[in-house]
């Protein structure tokens, strides 16, 4: 049984799981261009400027015992083209189990259902081979490869642009999204916007 929950960044509760999880330097090599966030203030800054000029939406992802897994998001949208990019990043104690998949169908629902997307992008580093190859099983399709694009560990490493359409995913992926939905364990609640503050879902 599989258990995931996406809510709202909170301060009070998330900000030190939060800081641990961006303090794995090995790890932001991943998903992160800083080197690392060494000091509250550092941590304080990230999520000062990040939060207000940069994400789009923000979620943290639990587990049943309200854990922080990881974090989901998008950036960079644009209504008008109907686009935005989108990230996850888990802790390594949570990968290769299936809850970065589950996570990014309920955020990509999520996101198809509560603004004018049709598409979504995803950037991700060459080293990342284990990113690169779930994503496509997922079915994005890579679009473009930024040559020699990061120095990391005394080389240069390409950066890859994948996408998945709105249409795609739901080709795709909508047995797993009705599952998801049958089986949510407690009603979305809703902030003023109307987007839900968090998603229970067992699997």
């Amino acid at each position: 049984m599989l258990t995931v929950r996406l809510k709202r960044f909170d301060r009070s509760k998330h900000y030190e799981s939060f800081a641990a999880l961006v303090s794995r330097e090995d790890d932001l090599a991943f998903w992160m261009p800083l080197a690392c966030l060494n000091t509250d203030k550092d941590l304080d800054y990230y999520i000062d400027t990040r939060f207000s000029r940069y994400y789009h939406e923000f979620f943290v992802v639990e587990n049943r015992d309200n854990g922080l897994m990881g974090v989901v998001y998008s950036h960079d949208y644009h209504p008008n083209d109907g686009h935005a990019m989108v990230s996850i990043a888990l802790g390594p104690e949570y990968r290769d189990k299936g809850y970065g998949a589950v996570a990014m169908g309920i955020f990509l629902d999520f996101l198809f259902n509560h603004y004018s997307i049709r598409k979504v992008f995803a950037t991700i580093y060459g080293y990342n081979k284990r990113s690169l190859a779930v994503s496509k099983r997922a079915g994005f399709c890579e679009e473009g490869c930024l040559k020699e694009y990061r120095y990391l560990n005394g080389r240069y490493h390409d950066l890859h642009y994948l996408s998945i359409t709105r249409e795609a995913f739901y080709r795709l992926h909508r047995t797993m999204i009705e599952s998801i939905k049958t089986n949510t364990t407690e009603d979305s609640q809703k902030d003023n916007q109307g987007s839900p503050r968090s998603t229970l879902v067992v699997l």
